[in-house]
């Protein structure tokens, strides 16, 4: 016996485009859903992106202005080397003169000087130490003073020795030599006498 059908023939051509149609919908609502996701992650990433950026734009403005402080600093300490070399030169004269007045307090009244000579020494330091610390290296200033003169005898140049030991910054004093000199049948001692005159820190 022949089954009956009672369905028209358009019946699951209907079912099969309803349940095709669900599924594009159900397709369309991933992609929606997917499609949304994908933006608010976007946002997200554009949003914390924005921040890092601002983050890093403050740390340039930051350093940008350190920078400027350092070039400020720099341009100090250029013209605070040039002020300390100009004042190092006038120590020179400033020691000179200052010699000079304690060498006419010092001088016996039998005693006289016959010549001087004062002579600037610079010496740079080279030395692997020094050169790690500073750009530039440093200088080692002294003046060389030599006197000469006359007195009746070794007693006098002696007390003359031991007043010049006695000054703070009188180094290095010594005889150069001493020998007798006949002058108008009087025979008296003449003399050379050195000391050091440390330049070092003037004016700091």
């Amino acid at each position: 016996m022949r089954d009956m059908e009672f369905l028209p023939d358009w019946y699951p051509q209907t079912r099969r485009r309803r349940r095709l149609v669900v599924l594009l919908g159900w397709l369309t609502l991933v992609m929606v859903i997917g499609m949304g996701t994908h933006r608010v992650l976007a946002d997200r990433n554009i949003s914390a992106s924005e921040k890092a950026l601002n983050s890093l734009r403050g740390q340039l403005e930051q350093t940008n202005a350190q920078l400027v402080e350092m070039d400020k600093l720099d341009a100090m300490r250029q013209q605070l080397k040039q002020q300390e070399k100009v004042v190092s030169r006038l120590g020179f004269y400033v020691y000179a003169t200052k010699a000079m007045d304690t060498l006419d307090r010092m001088l016996p009244k039998q005693m006289a000087l016959t010549g001087m000579q004062i002579e600037n020494e610079e010496k740079a330091e080279t030395s692997a130490i020094q050169q790690a610390k500073t750009e530039e290296p440093a200088v080692d200033r002294k003046l060389k003073i030599r006197i000469q003169g006359v007195c009746p005898t070794d007693v006098d140049l002696a007390d003359f020795m031991t007043q010049l030991s006695t000054v703070s910054f009188f180094d290095q004093v010594s005889v150069t030599y001493a020998r007798d000199k006949s002058d108008g049948g009087h025979v008296l001692r003449e003399f050379e006498v050195s000391f050091v005159v440390n330049l070092n820190g003037v004016g700091s």
